[in-house]
């Protein structure tokens, strides 16, 4: 899993920290995999029908969706990971978060830098994107809320590596919830010089999402002012955080559709 979760990460073409991780792979496969075989998954875009694709190394063994009503569930899955535990390979570790709310299982994986003397790594799949979130297919917003500070726990300095790459879109949304957040703007521009270069926006780091994706800015009052309900009935934070979450994915999703 980890040599998989790390090769993801090289898609970011021309990227200095693709660079990085390439060394990290690098010192990995120089030392004797702490296990013979690792289990994977295919990737979450793979078309149904077709053919297992080649592995990324003879360690690797796929498993393929199952068939049927739902093509999300695997089939034979031996080691289903859970919260906090690490998956060791070579010199690489790699952490599982439990952050469900996209879907009940859902997971996150932290690479730990500090072997490498580097920043740590988030893969945070349909969790985190670049200035945006998943959407709540199986929780609501407490709990996606909870699964958000649970990476916002993270360093400032741990690069962001999501499942998705919507950036100049979310940006976009980001900006109308947030106009004058100049954090926002330097982001979008850089965006938008990347895509004319034809160059990868990730990653991005945590702290820079703290300065402008609003899904991780609900403590934000100017937000809470402009969208929110106000204080729970009980004058709960996080209860006015989570009212504040729904309206904001309520208005992406609208956004998003216009």
């Amino acid at each position: 899993m980890a040599a998989v979760v790390a090769a993801t990460a090289l898609k970011g073409r021309g990227a200095r920290n693709a660079r990085v991780l390439r060394g990290i792979l690098a010192g990995a496969t120089a030392n004797k995999a702490s296990h013979n075989r690792t289990r994977a998954l295919q990737s979450h875009s793979s078309p149904e029908g077709k053919e297992e694709p080649e592995p990324l190394s003879p360690e690797l063994e796929y498993i393929p969706r199952k068939r049927g009503k739902n093509p999300m569930k695997a089939v034979g899955l031996a080691c289903p990971l859970c919260h906090q535990d690490v998956v060791s390979v070579g010199r690489l570790q790699i952490r599982a978060l439990a952050t469900p709310g996209h879907t009940q299982g859902h997971l996150v994986y932290l690479l730990d830098g500090e072997p490498y003397k580097g920043p740590s790594c988030l893969f945070s799949g349909d969790l985190l994107f670049l200035s945006g979130c998943g959407r709540t297919f199986e929780g609501n917003a407490e709990t996606m809320l909870s699964s958000l500070d649970t990476v916002l726990g993270l360093g400032d300095d741990t690069l962001l590596w999501p499942g998705h790459e919507y950036a100049e879109e979310n940006l976009g949304f980001a900006g109308v919830v947030e106009p004058e957040n100049l954090a926002r703007e330097r982001k979008m521009q850089w965006v938008q010089r990347q895509r004319l270069e034809r160059k990868g926006t990730c990653p991005s780091t945590l702290g820079e999402e703290r300065s402008y994706n609003p899904f991780l800015r609900t403590h934000c009052l100017a937000l809470q002012e402009a969208l929110g309900p106000g204080p729970g009935p009980t004058g709960d934070d996080d209860y006015s955080r989570a009212q504040l979450l729904e309206e904001l994915r309520r208005l992406k999703d609208m956004h998003k559709s216009k």
